[in-house]
This record gives C-alpha cells, structure tokens and sequence, in this order.
C-alpha cells in the first residue's frame, strides 16, 4: 500500500519525490538509506530520490531541480522561466547550460551547477503548472526574454512563432508587437531598460496606472512586472530622458560644490596627518642623534663635542671648525668629502623645515637641529651644555681638553640630564636654512630670540622638537620650554642646568 502509494506520486513526477513526500507516503526517515543501499531508490541529491527505469527527458529535469528547491518546504513554488522556458516552448533552438527558476529569495539555498536562480515572486497568473513542475505562460516567458531578444533582432520572429504555435492570441501577440515598436531605438540603449520599456517609460512620463491600461488593457501584465522588477532594473538618464538631452550647467556645478566641500572637510585632516608623519620623522633623526652622543661621551670620559672648534684658546682667534655634525659624522658612518656642493646626509635636515638654503652647500647638506648653548637675552652668561670657552677655562682651570669658540661640558656636571635639553629643531640662518659646515649661528642654539634676532622656529604645528641629555625626545612649546615666568627672552626651565628655575 505504501509503495503503491509512493509510485503514483512518482510517476506524476517523472519518477523523482523527495525524503518530506515518502514520509507522507509512510516510509519513515530512518529507513530512507535503507532503500538507497538495496537499490529500491536512486539517491539524485539532498532530500532528492528517484524509482529506477525512468528515463531523462526535459520535464524530468524540470522537475528534479524544482523538488530540490522545494525540500522540506512545501510551500515554496518554483517556477520554470527565463531561457528554459523559451526552449520548453520552442521559441528557441539552443537548450540552456542551467535551468533557470524564478523563485523568492532562499534563505537555506544556494545556486548549484546546474541551476541559476532568478529572486522575483510572480503572479498566479503568470506561470501554469505541468506535471510536476511549475513554468511560466509564454506570454510571461517573452516578457522576460524580451532584451536578449531585442538585442539579437530575434523578437518579433519569437512572438510571430508563438502566435504560429498557438500559444498566444493574436490581441497578445499585437500588444507584444507594439512593446516592440522601438527596436532599434533598445537596441542603441543596450537595452537598459529592459522588458518592460514601453510601460516603464509611461510611468516615468508620471502618467497614472489606469492611463497606461486604458492605452492597451494587455499592457498590464508589463506593468505589474516592471514594479515587481524595479529593485533589480537600472535606468540610466539617458534611456529616460532621451539620448540628445545631457547634464545641465547647474547639476555639473552643484556636482563641483559638493566636491569641494568634502575636500575642504579632508584636506584639514591630511595635512594634519603629514605634519605629525613629519614630526614623527623628525623625532627619529634626533634619536639617532642621541644614540651617536651617547657613543662620543663613552669615548671621552663623559665629554660632549664641542658646538664649533676654534684654532687655539687665544682670545679672537678664529673659527675654523669642524662643527659638532662634522665631528659626529664618523659615529654614523658618514664619509666627509672636500667638496660640501655634495649631498653627504640628511640626517641633520628637520621635514618641516621647508626653508631654502641660501647656497648650494646648505642646499646639498642642510641643518635645522642646534645644541643648547642658551643665554640670557645679550648678557655674556651661559648655562646651556655648550658655553664660552672663557667661561669653561675659568671653570676647569684650564684643564679641559676642550678649545671650542662653544666647548663642552661633562655629563657628570648634569644634575637633572632628563629635563636638560641636548638638542632642538628649528635652527638656523634668519635668511635661510643653514648647512652643518656652517661655524656661525646654525651650529647651536642660543634661544628662540638673541638680540632681536629669530633663532629657533617651532615648525610642528606650535612645538619643537626636544633631544633630552638622558637620550628621550619631547615635542614641547616654546613658552613651556623657557620655564619660570614663560618669557621667551630668558631661558630657564629645558634650557638650563638649573633644575626647577
């Protein structure tokens, strides 16, 4: 009884049922892989089986894709369309690859080889039912094949063939006629407009529903399809509007203007990110400056390089160099050649210091960072890391072996190195960016103003850049740089050896 059962539904399907009809027919789940060993079912694919001796034919493959995408739910009705339609009726002579099937969106089903699906729900009276299979009316089919037709010149061969076969009236097959009166005006669009143009340019005109029905009754199907499609359809301006009328002159400028407002809304955040990439760049120099100070103190008792050499001690002799970059070139392994037009590094060269040099040797081997040699305004007292030679000989008695125009100091004289700057950014010729050959100002720096003379810039943003005695780099203001009183004429606070003034 209940294969008996079990065969009727079968042969009302060309043979194939899935597990959720043999269940209903009495055969239980667990006995299901039973059936497959023994070879009383054929197993074609999950929850899809068929009795032996049936053979393939075009509605077996029908219905064997549509009970795959039925399952479990009953309720689910695909419907045979698009190209296997066409050639189920045949309106064309080439079979499709895949089986095309017109079905709402499937949570739990995913195309397969074999199979494309077309996510749209159609009208009961779109499609008809078959044994065992659901397919679209050809009136439907053609409305759907309607571009691809268009585009290979095949439409109205289609619809005269349709109507030859019976499978349209002849009112259908002149109201399908009429869609296609503008053949080659689809054509030039690349069909952007798809099945349904001539419906869908109506209601674009802003004419109401039961204008266009009043024009041609048989239009409403075009109509209902095209609402249905209109989330999956793309209109460009030129198929609605026609192909002469292009973009005005107000549209093209209200185009620019919002352009330009985002701009200027990410310009300020891009130019931001360079100068803190800069900075960040800038830091690095300074480090590697740090790291060389440290190996030169090691090599000589705790002794900085002097700011710039002078010839001998002698009171007015005269500056000769090198300076404190050309001292610490040989601890970056740095190759000093006689001709300073060459660039040799720039590791001594801040990129936010966008001034030009005043020659090609500045040009070729710039500097912005300068060691901290800080006076107090014009007045002859130092007490910065570099001071006046004067000065160190009446300190040491003469002992060090320091001679410079700005010699050095001991590390072991630092009583607070982490809060005593070594050395800053923005240094440099009033008139120009500097070169480390330079033995005047650019060397070192002895303030922010020094005789009513801009010397040190803050180029990040309002900072400086800071390399500290104990090897750290600070980004800091001038003002929170000078310490007591925040003047930037009397330098305390970073600037000095005196910790806390």
């Amino acid at each position: 009884m209940i294969r008996q059962k079990l065969k009727e539904l079968a042969n009302r399907q060309c043979g194939y049922f899935t597990a959720q009809q043999a269940v209903h027919a009495g055969y239980q789940h667990k006995g299901h892989a039973y059936h497959v060993r023994s070879g009383n079912w054929l197993k074609i694919d999950r929850g899809v089986f068929r009795l032996p001796g049936y053979v393939d034919t075009l509605e077996a493959e029908f219905v064997r894709w549509s009970l795959w995408v039925i399952g479990k739910d009953q309720t689910r009705k695909p419907v045979i369309s698009h190209e296997s339609a066409l050639y189920y009726y045949g309106l064309s002579v080439q079979k499709p690859v895949h089986v095309h099937i017109s079905t709402p969106p499937l949570k739990y089903k995913k195309e397969k080889e074999g199979c494309r699906f077309h996510h749209v729900e159609l009208q009961w009276n779109e499609y008809e039912a078959k044994n065992g299979f659901n397919i679209t009316t050809p009136q439907q089919t053609l409305l759907e094949m309607k571009p691809d037709l268009l585009l290979n010149g095949q439409w109205q061969d289609a619809v005269r063939q349709a109507r030859s076969k019976a499978l349209i009236t002849e009112d259908v097959a002149v109201s399908l006629l009429g869609l296609g009166v503008s053949v080659s005006d689809e054509r030039k669009e690349g069909s952007q407009m798809g099945g349904y143009g001539v419906a869908r340019r109506l209601e674009l005109a802003g004419l109401p529903r039961a204008s266009i029905l009043s024009v041609s009754p048989d239009l409403s199907l075009a109509v209902e399809a095209a609402s249905r499609a209109g989330k999956r359809m793309y209109f460009s301006r030129r198929s609605v509007l026609g192909s002469n009328q292009a973009f005005t002159l107000v549209e093209l400028l209200v185009v620019i203007a919002i352009i330009g407002i985002l701009a200027s809304f990410l310009m300020p955040a891009v130019q931001k990110s360079l100068q803190l990439s800069k900075q960040a760049a800038c830091a690095n120099n300074l480090k590697q400056i740090g790291l060389g100070m440290h190996e030169y103190t090691a090599d000589w008792s705790g002794w900085y390089p002097n700011a710039v050499q002078r010839a001998s001690q002698a009171s007015g002799a005269s500056v000769s160099g090198p300076t404190w970059q050309q001292t610490m070139c040989s601890y970056f392994e740095i190759k000093i050649v006689s001709d300073k037009s060459i660039p040799m590094t720039k590791i001594f060269d801040c990129p936010s210091d966008t001034r030009e040099g005043t020659s090609a040797e500045p040009r070729a081997n710039p500097n912005s960072y300068g060691l901290n040699a800080s006076r107090y305004n014009s007045s002859a007292v130092s007490d910065g890391i570099y001071i006046e030679w004067t000065e160190l000989l009446s300190i040491t008695k003469g002992t060090t072996p320091s001679k410079g125009f700005y010699g050095s100091v001991n590390e072991t004289w630092l009583r607070a190195p982490g809060s005593t700057m070594l050395v800053v950014d923005g240094v440099g010729d009033p008139d120009g960016k500097g070169s480390f050959f330079q033995t005047y100002a650019p060397p070192f720096a002895r303030g922010f103003y020094y005789n009513s003379t801009e010397l040190c810039r803050p180029f990040h943003n309002g900072f400086n850049n800071y390399l500290f005695c104990d090897g750290h780099v600070a980004a800091v203001t001038p003002v929170d740089s000078v310490g007591t009183g925040n003047v930037l004429t009397s330098f305390k606070g970073i600037w000095s050896k005196t910790p806390g003034d």
